[in-house]
């Protein structure tokens, strides 16, 4: 009882370490990156000066076009470190909006990296860092309106703040040229929306800070579009996607952990008595048919369950496995929702004394089950009226 209990414990530590991967790990590697960026940024010479604008000792005007430049270059290398910061926190809540943003400040940092030649280094981190994204995208599945909405409203004073310095210690290479503040925000607010104005880049570095800006600011915008109003455009739809199946969705909905003969049966009763069912099995388990609500995964990670609906279920069935594996099971049931029958399917060889801790509400042997029935039929030769229908004594 001991051993089983200590490898029921075992496993479900296993469990909740898995559950952290890949997102933890990423989440810090990503704001080891941001941090690099940030640091590598602000301790550029070319940052020096941005001191002395700020103290009012030199104005923009009178900035040389090598010294802009290496303002601008440092400036935003801190402001991707910085929004690197915050997307690695978001991935540690696998947000959805969080990934998409990381993907593109990712990109961004690459490019700007192999544009200097000198920080292949920085480059190399963030490629890394963009092709595990890229492999684990399907783990940041979770959609949060307030996150998306805090990410996408930095990203976009970010642009803006991009848009307005760049313009500012460009100023003298447009025609005319930008001298305030309010010319800088005017010229990139219509820059951003890509209406045109009145003030042209009259160097090639002018023209590439309008590139870049127009590039990034078309990401950025596209990126809050999708991760902002796609959330509430499925909220808008999933009710009346849910009124059409309303019927199919009402009543009992069980869930059926694992595969086995005696599953193909239980499944056979379910779908007779039109009771809604969905199946989880391991990923090496191939279903019989492809028809049936089927999910792929290890049924103690709290994820798959509540893939295959544990929210709304009124009845859990464990049926595969080993102990411990059911005991995993039966305990993640439980916490995702106290309020669903469990019903705990155990061989002849498992005890149900092992499956005390979880507190299931039925532990249920088919083999001892038959065992008994038969033994009943061949002392008293009785069919219960429930079983009349399968089993015919010969009178």
């Amino acid at each position: 009882m001991t051993k089983m209990l200590k490898r029921a414990s075992t496993s479900s530590l296993a469990r909740r370490l898995k559950r952290l991967w890949p997102q933890v790990p990423l989440g810090l590697f990503l704001f080891f990156v941001g941090t690099i960026n940030v640091l590598t940024g602000i301790q550029s010479q070319a940052f020096s000066p941005a001191f002395q604008i700020l103290t009012r000792v030199t104005p923009l005007s009178e900035l040389s076009q090598e010294v802009s430049l290496g303002i601008l270059g440092s400036g935003v290398q801190a402001l991707l470190g910085t929004g690197l910061l915050l997307t690695g926190i978001g991935l540690l809540w696998r947000l959805r909006s969080a990934w998409a943003f990381s993907l593109l400040l990712l990109v961004i940092a690459i490019v700007l990296d192999l544009f200097n030649q000198r920080d292949l280094y920085g480059a190399l981190l963030s490629g890394t860092a963009l092709a595990a994204l890229i492999i684990w995208e399907k783990r940041f599945s979770r959609r949060s309106l307030l996150g998306g909405y805090l990410i996408s409203l930095i990203s976009l004073l970010a642009v803006f703040a991009y848009g307005v310095l760049g313009s500012l210690l460009l100023g003298g290479s447009f025609h005319p040229a930008i001298r305030d503040l309010y010319t800088a925000l005017y010229f990139t607010v219509v820059t951003l929306s890509t209406v045109g104005s009145n003030i042209y880049p009259g160097s090639s570095e002018a023209q590439f800070f309008m590139v870049t800006l127009i590039l990034g600011g078309i990401s950025i915008f596209t990126t809050t579009i999708v991760t902002t109003l796609g959330p509430l455009l499925s909220n808008q739809i999933r009710p009346i996607l849910a009124r059409k199946n309303a019927k199919k969705d009402s009543g009992d909905q069980v869930i059926l952990v694992g595969s086995s003969p005696f599953a193909e049966s239980l499944i056979h009763e379910l779908t007779r008595l039109g009771i809604v069912f969905t199946q989880v099995v391991a990923p090496s388990q191939a279903p019989p048919s492809s028809e049936r609500p089927l999910v792929q995964g290890d049924a103690g990670d709290e994820d798959v369950l509540k893939q295959a609906g544990i929210s709304s279920a009124t009845a859990v069935v464990i049926l595969g496995g080993n102990t411990a594996d059911k005991v995993a099971v039966a305990q993640s049931v439980k916490r995702l929702n106290p309020g669903a029958r469990l019903v705990v399917v155990v061989d002849s060889a498992e005890a149900p004394a092992q499956f005390g801790p979880v507190h299931a509400d039925l532990i249920f042997s088919p083999e001892v089950v038959a065992a008994r029935t038969l033994v009943n039929l061949l002392t008293r030769a009785s069919v219960s009226k429930e079983l009349r229908d399968i089993i015919r004594p010969n009178d």
